[in-house]
């Protein structure tokens, strides 16, 4: 007997409209600008990019690196996920240095997402990605 209004009450909070806050909290508004785009990194790879994350109000939140997966073209076939891969990251100054990373967090997408400090973007020179022991090297040419 009390499933129904209880059932009733949870569809009405459901219904609720959501705040602006509280809709960052769920879903984080974020901008991002591209730097570099390279596709077909490799067998396993169909996609690095190299780019900044900014806020909605304009603070620069860091960098970030993300790989995705490549598909097999093949319904019968499934692609190879790269949670499974060895894959590092870094990204470079023009001076040899890196930038800290931040986190590594993978993505539902067959995607992992490396996130960096935030620098300003002409001081990148490079982005270098270890996959399962072959290293990838991109020149990053910010404007």
């Amino acid at each position: 007997m009390l499933a129904r209004p209880f059932l009733i009450g949870l569809m009405a909070l459901t219904t609720l409209p959501l705040s602006q806050q509280q809709m960052q909290r769920v879903m984080p508004l974020v901008d991002t600008h591209a730097l570099l785009s390279v596709h077909n990194l490799s067998d396993d790879v169909s996609l690095l990019s190299v780019g900044e994350r900014w806020s909605p109000n304009g603070v620069h939140e860091g960098m970030f690196v993300s790989l995705y997966g490549a598909s097999t073209g093949s319904p019968d076939k499934s692609p190879r996920l790269v949670a499974t891969m060895d894959i590092q990251a870094w990204l470079l100054r023009g001076d040899g240095t890196a930038i800290s990373q931040i986190e590594r967090r993978d993505v539902k997408v067959n995607g992992i997402v490396f996130t960096f400090a935030p620098v300003p973007a002409k001081e990148l020179a490079g982005v270098v990605v270890s996959v399962n022991g072959t290293l990838f090297v991109r020149e990053v040419k910010a404007s």
